[in-house]
């Protein structure tokens, strides 16, 4: 439905542009108007999903770096498989919660049914996860301590376009990663000036500036389209899909 022509808003839909976004959205194909229509169905357990394909190509690391942690998920899915994991995130709050979970194994909190109703919910830790071999900690993917170490597997998912200098933080991998080492990114390149001044977005195709960063000292091994949702609440919903690659360390 379109506003009525002396509406304010009326103009905005006679323009071209808006024409031919609402034909497109009308009519296109779902295969041409949504290319991942197929995917659909499996966009929930985003973390579990990469933490699932960063065993795949590194089933058995040492130490694994979970970088922009956020609230912890994919940290517990990696101490399947990893001896001990460092979850590194810059906002206090998540990490906190992160750390009631790994103690406490739950954390209840009020998820949006709309924008004036809330249900309280709880978060458990994954079935599986050995909370022991896991170290929360607030920190910037930029300054990270100098101690740190190397890494047997590297995973930062969502992060990328998130981080103020993301060449830097491409750049900084090399020194982060053990020889023969793995890095599972994944970014829906989301460029915003809220995150990213504009003079350090690409200059060209996102997808291929992360390879011209990378390729010097990393082999790309996988690549994949992976979607996810983020709900805002019960009635609206934000679908992504995040470009996930596998990099092993030359």
């Amino acid at each position: 439905m379109t506003p009525a022509l002396t509406s304010p808003g009326s103009q905005l839909y006679e323009e071209q542009k808006m024409l031919a976004d609402y034909l497109a959205f009308h009519y296109a194909p779902a295969s041409r108007y949504m290319p991942w229509s197929s995917q659909l169905e499996p966009f929930l357990n985003f973390p579990h999903r990469t933490a699932q394909l960063a065993e795949q190509f590194c089933p058995s690391p040492e130490r694994t770096l979970d970088l922009g942690c956020s609230v912890g998920r994919a940290t517990f899915e990696l101490s399947n498989f990893s001896q001990h994991v460092t979850g590194i995130d810059f906002s206090h709050a998540f990490i906190h919660a992160a750390q009631q979970i790994q103690q406490l194994g739950k954390l209840s909190y009020n998820e949006s049914l709309s924008p004036h109703s809330s249900s309280e919910e709880i978060a458990h830790m994954p079935a599986g996860a050995n909370p022991e071999r896991i170290t929360f900690s607030q920190g910037d993917a930029l300054d990270l301590p100098t101690n740190i170490g190397k890494f047997d597997l590297i995973h930062a998912s969502n992060l990328l376009c998130r981080l103020p200098k993301p060449a830097e933080f491409l750049q900084s991998l090399s020194q982060l990663t053990n020889t023969n080492g793995t890095v599972l990114l994944a970014t829906p390149f989301s460029w915003l000036e809220n995150y990213t001044p504009r003079e350090n977005w690409p200059s060209y195709d996102s997808w291929q500036w992360l390879q011209d960063q990378l390729k010097p000292n990393f082999q790309l091994v996988h690549q994949a389209d992976e979607p996810f949702m983020i709900r805002q609440h019960q009635r609206k919903y934000q679908w992504v899909v995040s470009k996930i690659s596998i990099w092993q360390k030359r």
